[in-house]
């Protein structure tokens, strides 16, 4: 079996030629899944943090949604190591780390999406989906070729420390969150705001 499994989030925005287009799936059902993922739609993100997903309804999602090839990112309900482990256990390949404030955090993302000796990622790739229950020759050495990290900034703090976080290897992507961005400097709910706009 062939170790890239499917598009990453990465490799689909090398490739682009114009605006990519998504949506955020947030009921944590599969059905729904299948039904964007045959929309046309450029990507899919599965939302851990604000919708009612758990491992389980990710895992069966990403099943329906991978006969269309869409690359889905999921985004974590919370930068942790075990919660990404189990994630990326499910063969998820595109993750989304909230509330990452500091270049200290983004390395600890990627580490936790890494395996030893790069990271700190558990190996029981035998047992999930990730290697196809180790149908997926070379699938542990190789597994960071196949996994692509975006970060999400949201606060004022992390906004001081974008270029930072940005630099750091293994992030693929950051994406700013303008909701809690408003909110970390006493604007909540205003995110049109002048300065929430400026910040972003």
């Amino acid at each position: 079996m062939p170790l890239r499994l499917e598009p990453t989030f990465r490799d689909a925005l090398a490739a682009a030629d114009r605006p990519l287009i998504g949506m955020w799936l947030s009921t944590g059902t599969a059905l729904n899944a299948e039904i964007c993922a045959g929309s046309g739609i450029d990507w899919l993100l599965i939302d851990m943090e604000h919708g009612p997903n758990t491992v389980v309804s990710v895992q069966q999602q990403l099943q329906v949604i991978a006969a269309y090839r869409v690359p889905t990112i999921v985004r974590v309900p919370v930068n942790d190591a075990v919660i990404i482990k189990q994630v990326l256990d499910t063969g998820a390949q595109n993750l989304l780390v909230p509330m990452v404030g500091s270049a200290t955090e983004a390395q600890a993302a990627v580490a936790a999406v890494r395996y030893p000796p790069e990271g700190v990622r558990g190996v029981g790739s035998g047992l999930a989906r990730s290697g196809r229950w180790g149908r997926v020759a070379g699938y542990v050495p190789n597994a960071s070729e196949t996994i692509s990290l975006l970060v999400q900034i949201e606060s004022a703090d992390a906004v001081d420390a974008a270029a930072d976080i940005a630099a750091v290897d293994g992030v693929d992507g950051v994406l700013v969150g303008p909701a809690d961005l408003a909110a970390s400097m006493g604007l909540p709910g205003q995110q049109s705001h002048p300065d929430v706009l400026a910040a972003v």
